[in-house]
């Protein structure tokens, strides 16, 4: 005789896992004593051995059940499920690989959560305009991460290209940090204030490369370049957002 118990532990597995082969269809069950307990032979014995070989494997049970059972000459399904069961594991070698490399790039760089693109904008700009605010600073990573999510990477490589050429030009990055200043001064006051205007004028006078909205119209991008935007806008203060949209008005990079 012998015993569901001794059968799990020369398979290395449990007693709940083969019950739950034979709930399934996935294992027969054996001939019974006539005191009910179950008795398992040599052909059982191996037939589990198959089926924790291939569980182990990385074949699920219904992977496994169609393999053991549904091709009419003997371990051509199983080959056919290897097969299959090697090819995604060959893709998934392939996604970790490119993955590990991302890791490999981020784990370089001192800015761990941002692309490379990205952190070379940033790090450009405090080059450029090492006075620039923590609250700037994080404003400018924000806005550059969602539009570099929404328009793709030839929609935003336009935009790094028109960044950097501002940020090359030192009379620009000046009018610019001055303006920035009182962007950020609008934190404290209320949107209807006469200065939320002006601050708009000056803005709209900087031009609409300085400040990028989403590019396109929606249904080029699946709208995600106004939702970036609108994420963007509704990270700013009342009178901040006042600000971006009045002088934003009819750019044909921003939203309306």
């Amino acid at each position: 005789m012998v015993s569901i118990g001794a059968l799990a532990r020369l398979a290395g597995t449990t007693t709940r896992t083969i019950r739950h082969y034979h709930a399934v269809g996935l294992l027969p069950e054996p001939s019974r004593l006539s005191n009910g307990y179950r008795d398992y032979d040599a052909h059982d014995a191996a037939q589990l051995l198959r089926v924790r070989r291939l569980v182990e494997l990385g074949l699920s049970l219904p992977g496994v059940t169609a393999a053991l059972g549904s091709h009419p000459t003997p371990g051509a399904g199983v080959r056919d499920a290897l097969l299959a069961l090697d090819a995604d594991l060959a893709q998934q070698a392939e996604t970790i690989g490119a993955r590990r490399r991302q890791l490999a790039d981020l784990l370089a760089r001192e800015d761990l959560t941002t692309s490379e693109q990205v952190a070379d904008l940033l790090r450009d700009l405090t080059t450029a305009a090492p006075g620039t605010g923590p609250d700037q600073l994080r404003r400018e990573r924000d806005l550059l991460e969602l539009l570099e999510t929404s328009g793709g990477a030839e929609g935003f490589t336009g935009i790094a290209d028109r960044y950097r050429a501002v940020l090359a030009d030192p009379a620009a990055v000046d009018r610019i940090g001055a303006w920035a200043a009182r962007f950020e001064a609008l934190a404290g006051v209320a949107a209807a204030d006469p200065v939320v205007t002006e601050v708009a004028t000056e803005l709209r006078m900087l031009g609409p490369e300085l400040f990028p909205g989403p590019t396109g119209s929606p249904a080029e991008d699946g709208g995600h370049g106004e939702t970036a935007w609108a994420a963007f806008l509704a990270s700013l203060t009342p009178a901040q957002r006042r600000c971006v949209e009045l002088a934003g008005q009819g750019w044909p990079t921003c939203a309306p």
